[in-house]
């Protein structure tokens, strides 16, 4: 992964851990990485420990389409990882309607 421009949209916490995997920082201080960068990816290492790849993150992006969410809120599925409805709804303001036990999601 390579920046061509820092200001041009947003990088969720996954690509930015790989970008620094790519810059060495998971080797300490014998990579070629300034010491900012190994603080940002031991302090981010910890909540991905499998950082998905960038197929993974477009499968996401996909999959939630459908939803029609802004781009902040799709990012902070991405870097919170909900993984349950209470986390689901903390995170996204969606509402909850149920029918029969079933859940459906739907947007504010």
């Amino acid at each position: 992964m390579k920046v061509i421009d820092a200001s041009v949209g947003l990088v969720s916490n996954p690509e930015v851990l790989q970008l620094l995997h790519e810059r060495g920082c998971h080797l300490g201080p014998v990579g070629n990485s300034l010491p900012a960068e190994q603080k940002t990816y031991a302090a981010l290492g910890p909540f991905f420990p499998v950082i998905p790849t960038r197929e993974q993150l477009q499968a996401f992006y996909d999959a939630v389409k459908p939803y029609k969410l802004d781009k902040a809120s799709v990012l902070q599925f991405i870097n919170l990882a909900p993984t349950s409805l209470v986390e689901l709804f903390l995170v996204s303001n969606l509402s909850f309607a149920t029918d029969q036990n079933d859940f459906a999601c739907t947007g504010h």
